[in-house]
């Protein structure tokens, strides 16, 4: 549950695909540690995009993180990622077969974790930006904000390219009517550009100082 005012409660549902919760000691390996993962299963090509995250075009796995934290009290994010699975197909020359240690070691990057790459306080940082975004747009559609415009970070993917009801939403197909993000930038005190990550982790910092004012 996210309280979005004082007379208003959001409360979203989901499903988990899975949670992985670190071990105890060596000496009580039956007992769980404070830490924990979530990963979700996906069938679609889908990359860790920090600007999404950012822009709350990403709200599931931060999402994930918040509600099962609040729902285990002492529990700790420690990652978070996506895991495509697929049948993977692979180029083999059939003069030069694939042995089974380099077969091993293709599949093994294949189907590598795409984890947010994330420290635990880096990740505490995004669940509480990404709750403020439920807040503030649960806050606008109970307001009776239900304006069809898509969102979209410049230069990324089109919004509602593969939704399966753009020929009844045909505002949804209009450039004109698509609300862009501008793409995470930002300079170290080098004076050299960040990457979207660091940039993504500036700014959830300085959204937290503002906070702590």
């Amino acid at each position: 549950e996210i309280a979005v005012d004082e007379a208003h409660r959001v409360r979203l549902s989901g499903k988990i695909d899975r949670v992985d919760q670190a071990v105890g000691a060596q000496e009580h390996p039956e007992d769980l540690g404070s830490s924990f993962r979530i990963i979700d299963y996906k069938s679609g090509n889908q990359q860790v995009d920090y600007e999404k995250l950012y822009h709350g075009l990403a709200l599931q796995l931060p999402a994930y993180l918040a509600a099962y934290a609040q729902n285990h009290p002492g529990q700790v994010a420690a990652d978070a990622g996506d895991f495509h699975f697929d049948e993977p197909v692979f180029n083999v020359q059939a003069q030069r077969p694939l042995s089974a240690e380099a077969l091993a070691e293709q599949l093994a990057k294949h189907f590598k974790l795409r984890s947010l790459a994330l420290t635990p306080d880096q990740l505490q940082l995004l669940q509480h930006h990404v709750t403020n975004r439920i807040r503030q747009w649960a806050g606008a559609m109970l307001a009776g904000e239900f304006s069809a415009r898509p969102r979209q970070v410049k230069g990324g993917r089109r919004a509602c390219e593969t939704c399966t009801y753009q020929a009844l939403c045909q505002t949804a197909l209009k450039h004109s009517d698509v609300q862009f993000f501008d793409g995470l930038a930002g300079f170290n005190a080098a004076g050299k550009k960040l990457t979207k990550k660091d940039a993504l982790l500036d700014r959830l910092q300085t959204e937290a100082n503002h906070a702590t004012d």
